[in-house]
């Protein structure tokens, strides 16, 4: 059986440590993005397993590895947006973008 890749979860790892050393932890964008994130890893290592259980290469379902690369890309994708979501709150300095401007609408005004 195949080792099973455990870079996803120390990558989310990773972002959780990033998004608290910038404040961005109890961020309501950053949680939700982040739980998405954690059900993606979860469902990469369930479908990693599947794959690892199949003895004959010939005979793995196509469809499930073509689940496995498009969950693993959606993941990818869902860590960019952690990232910026890090990087545009986290930052002390007023950043001009979209997303800023969506988030600013969302703020709580209350001290």
């Amino acid at each position: 059986m195949a080792k099973r890749n455990t870079a996803l979860g120390s990558d989310a790892e990773q972002i959780l440590e990033k998004a608290k050393e910038r404040g961005v932890e109890s961020n309501y964008f950053f949680k939700t993005t982040f739980a998405r994130y954690q059900g993606q890893i979860r469902l990469v290592d369930n479908l990693q397993k599947a794959v690892d259980g199949w003895n004959d290469v010939d005979g793995i379902d196509m469809k499930l590895i073509r689940l496995y690369n498009s969950t693993i890309a959606s993941a990818n994708g869902t860590a960019a947006t952690l990232v910026s979501i890090i990087k545009k709150l986290g930052s002390d300095e007023p950043q001009d973008s979209k997303l800023n401007d969506f988030i600013s609408a969302f703020k709580d005004d209350d001290p």
